[in-house]
C-alpha cells in the first residue's frame, strides 16, 4: 500500500470508524485515540492488508478488538485508583481533614482522565519529568505533551481547588516545564 493509497482508504473509512468509536468509547477523546490507533495497525501492516472487499470489516474488527482492550485497561486503571484511594485515605487519616479531603478529590478527579493523560500529569506532577522528558517516555513530541498537560490542567483544575481554609504552598497541578 503506497501512501496515496493508505490517503484515500483513511478518506472513505476514517468518518465511519470514528462514528463507530464515538457511540461506543467512554469520550470524543478516546475515540480519536482508538481511531489513531486503529490508522497506525493499518499503516504498520499494509503489506498483509485484505482484499479491497474486505478491508472496511477488518478495520472495524480492529476498531472492536481495539475498543475491548481500551475497556479492560480502563476497568483495571479504575480498581487500581480505587486501591491507592484506599491507600491514600488510610495514611491520610493521620492529617488533617482538609488534606485527605484534597488527595481525594485528586485521585477522583485522576479517575475522570483517560490513561494517557494520568500518566502524562502524574509524571510531570508527581516525578517533575520534563514535557520532552515525558515525550521520550511515552513515544510523542515534546510539543503535543505540553498541550495534553495545559488541556488536562484546564479539566483537573474546578476539581482540585483547596478546601476552605487549606493553605498550600505549591499548586496542586505544576505547569509544565
Amino acid at each position: 500500500m503506497t501512501e496515496t493509497e493508505f490517503d484515500d482508504l483513511y478518506a472513505r473509512l476514517a468518518q465511519p470508524l470514528l462514528g463507530y468509536l464515538l457511540r461506543r468509547a467512554a469520550s470524543p477523546e478516546d475515540a480519536a485515540d482508538l481511531l489513531a490507533e486503529v490508522m497506525t495497525i493499518v499503516w504498520t501492516q499494509r503489506r498483509a492488508l485484505p482484499p479491497e472487499e474486505e478491508r472496511r470489516p477488518w478495520l472495524f474488527g480492529i476498531a472492536r478488538n481495539l475498543l475491548a482492550q481500551h475497556r479492560r485497561r480502563r476497568t483495571r486503571r479504575n480498581e487500581l485508583i480505587g486501591h491507592l484511594a484506599e491507600a491514600l485515605l488510610s495514611v491520610e487519616r493521620s492529617r488533617p481533614e482538609s488534606v485527605a479531603e484534597l488527595r481525594l478529590d485528586l485521585v477522583r478527579a485522576l479517575r475522570r482522565l483517560d490513561r494517557t493523560d494520568a500518566e502524562i500529569i502524574t509524571l510531570s506532577a508527581w516525578e517533575g519529568l520534563t514535557s520532552r522528558e515525558i515525550g521520550l517516555l511515552l513515544g510523542m513530541p515534546a510539543a503535543t505533551v505540553r498541550v495534553r498537560l495545559k488541556r488536562t490542567r484546564e479539566r483537573l483544575q474546578p476539581h482540585l481547588e483547596p478546601p476552605p481554609g487549606l493553605t498550600t504552598p505549591n499548586r496542586v497541578v505544576p505547569s509544565a516545564t
